[in-house]
């Protein structure tokens, strides 16, 4: 098996977690649309329903594309013939899948607070409505987990190395 073949081994691993985390959110959103059925359009009830659906999709694309994906993930020279796959190897494979979970939080979360914005973001007149202090932070949370993921994925051979060292 090549290392590409472990690694989409791991997408479709990622895709069933995908799926698996997105059935609560439909009993939350169940929760949210019957107690607030005057008002279904809330954001609460959008919110939910946007990562819903966001994450039944990207379980789709990742449970039907896990090769190309993974072919496309990682870089050539990792992807060797193994028998035995070496720490190294294992470790790079290993950091690119968190890279690539916390990319898929992070695009999930941005667009719900996108939409977020969108409901809440004009009051009455055209006002901006103040976002509170915890929002705030949660928005910031959301492009550090963008940041780290895309460090993760196209730096993981660096960070392997530098864990490597650690290791002895």
């Amino acid at each position: 098996m090549l290392a590409r073949h472990y690694l989409a081994i791991f997408v479709k691993l990622f895709s069933l977690f995908l799926f698996m985390t997105a059935v609560p959110k439909l009993v939350q959103l169940y929760e949210l649309s019957s107690y607030d059925m005057a008002n279904v359009n809330s954001v609460g009830v959008m919110s939910h329903l946007t990562q819903v659906i966001l994450s039944v999709l990207v379980a789709i694309v990742l449970w039907k594309f896990p090769l190309s994906l993974s072919k496309h993930l990682l870089a050539p020279e990792l992807d060797e013939k193994v028998v035995e796959i070496s720490p190294y190897n294992f470790l790079c494979v290993t950091l690119i899948g968190l890279g690539v979970y916390l990319t898929y939080r992070a695009i999930t979360d941005a667009f719900a607070w996108f939409l977020y914005y969108q409901y809440v973001g004009v009051g009455e007149y055209g006002a901006p409505v103040m976002i509170n202090f915890e929002v705030k932070i949660d928005m910031w949370t959301t492009l550090v987990e963008f940041i780290l993921s895309v460090i993760l994925i196209f730096k993981s051979k660096t960070i392997a190395n530098q864990l490597m060292k650690v290791s002895g």
